[in-house]
C-alpha cells in the first residue's frame, strides 16, 4: 500500500521529496515507511532521531495526550513563514536543497496509524490550497487503509460492547 500512495501522489501534487510511513498506533513507532528523494542513510538516521529523539513540535503533535491540533498543515504556516526554525528542515531537508513541506497525520479514528509527507525542492512555490485541502481529504482514507492493512499484532485491543 505505501509504495502505491506514493507514486499515485506523484501524479495528483508536484513534490520533489515524500515520506510515506504507517505506524503501530500503541506504541507510535514507525513499522514500516517508503522514502523518496530524502537521500540515503545518513539523512535516514538523522530523521529518526529527530523523530524519537528530539522534539520538534512545529506540526502541533501532542506526544503526552497523542493529539493532533490539525491532521494536515504546512511547514510555513507551522513555523510563520521561518522554515529555518524547524529542526527537521535545518538539519535534514534544508540541507537536502529542499523547501516547503506539507504533512499530514493518518488518523482511524482518534488512533495515529501512519503520516505522510510532501517537499517541494527549494525555490519552488508553496503547497497551495488545492492541494492542501487534497491532502486533507486523503488523509483519513489513508489512515483507514493503513488500519485495514496493518497485521493484527500491531491493533490495539478491541474493547468489549456492554450488553
Amino acid at each position: 500500500m505505501l509504495v502505491e500512495v506514493v507514486e499515485r501522489f506523484r501524479h495528483a501534487i508536484p513534490f520533489e521529496a515524500i515520506c510515506f510511513s504507517a505506524t503501530a498506533p500503541t506504541s507510535g513507532l514507525i513499522t514500516n515507511s517508503v522514502a523518496r528523494g530524502l537521500g540515503g542513510l545518513k539523512e535516514a538516521r538523522l530523521f529518526f532521531e529527530h523523530i524519537y529523539l528530539e522534539i520538534d513540535d512545529i506540526y502541533g503533535y501532542d506526544a503526552t495526550t497523542q493529539k493532533w491540533r490539525e491532521p494536515v498543515r504546512l511547514l510555513s504556516e507551522a513555523t510563520g513563514g521561518q522554515l529555518e526554525r524547524s529542526l527537521k528542515y535545518r538539519e535534514q531537508t534544508g540541507p537536502l536543497g529542499l523547501g516547503y513541506e506539507m504533512g499530514g497525520a493518518c488518523l482511524a479514528g482518534r488512533e495515529l496509524w501512519g503520516g505522510i509527507a510532501l517537499i517541494r525542492e527549494r525555490g519552488d512555490p508553496d503547497f497551495d490550497t488545492r492541494e492542501l485541502g487534497l491532502l486533507r481529504r486523503i488523509v483519513p482514507h489513508l489512515g483507514a487503509g493503513l488500519r485495514a492493512s496493518a497485521p493484527v499484532s500491531q491493533a490495539p485491543p478491541r474493547r468489549a460492547k456492554r450488553r
